[in-house]
């Protein structure tokens, strides 16, 4: 998606397709709940296999049509560096960017880490609560439908101002939520606070994905981004360690609070570095980029 969008339409392209992800991860469960009723069990693995199955497909019958389009494309004005970085390995592409990874690369962590622990405060505290499992799910799936309802206009916002206009709105908003999850005390306030935080992250919809083909080079762009991924990834790896190893040590509280500062230094870490590196973060910086036809 990145070698065939124009920069000034790239990120409603990558909300967009953080979006249909979104919308994967709420239908998924309603389609496991109607094979359990129409099968049993034993049978929710095979859809697994079909929406894996599926997906091969389409990657096969899509993949050649894009790479055809891929190869008109022009230049990336939004690249880091007019340094060519063709051939470099992904070590040498994480020492050449080291400075960037260590400051942009700490951010995007933080921000994964801060949505990583956002899908486990709900469920916790609604257990601590002593909520019915049915008010729970209720309160998760109003949620992951304001997440999933949000991701176009927030790309387009991003295209049309700059990605820190959605990036630390979006942070500052998840941090405010997740630390007044500890201050609910009924399902009502729990859900309120809970529906704060999905559109909080559907705002957010695409934005690390947006960043990283914001400042990939163009020339090694895959390896890059493969090097962006796992700072995604890490960082929503050690959300929810880092929550149960505060909870361990305090208390279930205290780790929740330890997650709401990770997405206050996400926003922090955001609005620093991000116009260093990336172009498009802002409309100062955007209107050095020509809109590309």
């Amino acid at each position: 998606m990145t070698e065939i969008t124009p920069p000034l339409r790239r990120a409603r392209v990558l909300s967009t397709l953080g979006g249909f992800h979104r919308i994967g991860l709420f239908i998924g469960p309603f389609l496991g709940a109607a094979v359990i009723m129409l099968g049993s069990v034993q049978s929710v693995p095979w859809l697994g296999v079909a929406c894996s199955g599926g997906t091969v497909i389409l990657l096969a019958l899509l993949g050649s049509e894009a790479g055809r389009e891929g190869s008109s494309t022009v230049m990336d004005e939004s690249a880091p560096a007019p340094r060519t970085t063709a051939g470099l390995s992904v070590w040498e592409l994480a020492v050449r960017y080291r400075g960037m990874f260590a400051r942009l690369g700490v951010a995007i962590m933080l921000v994964s880490a801060a949505r990583g622990a956002r899908q486990s405060v709900v469920p916790l505290w609604a257990e601590h609560l002593g909520l019915h499992e049915s008010t729970t799910s209720l309160i998760v799936g109003i949620a992951g439908g304001l997440d999933m309802l949000l991701f176009y206009p927030a790309g387009k916002l991003m295209d049309r101002l700059g990605r820190l206009w959605v990036a630390v709105p979006s942070m500052t908003l998840m941090a405010c939520a997740t630390a007044a999850i500890p201050l609910t005390g009924t399902a009502v306030a729990l859900g309120v606070v809970a529906a704060i935080l999905g559109f909080a992250n559907g705002v957010g919809s695409g934005i690390v994905m947006t960043l990283g083909a914001d400042v990939a080079p163009p020339d090694n762009r895959a390896r890059f981004l493969s090097l962006w991924r796992l700072c995604q990834d890490s960082g929503e790896a050690a959300g929810p360690l880092v929550l149960s190893a505060a909870t361990a040590l305090g208390s279930l509280a205290a780790g929740i609070w330890i997650a709401a500062l990770a997405g206050a230094g996400a926003a922090g870490s955001l609005a620093r570095w991000a116009p260093r590196y990336s172009p498009l973060a802002n409309l100062r910086s955007r209107k050095s980029i020509s809109a590309v036809p």
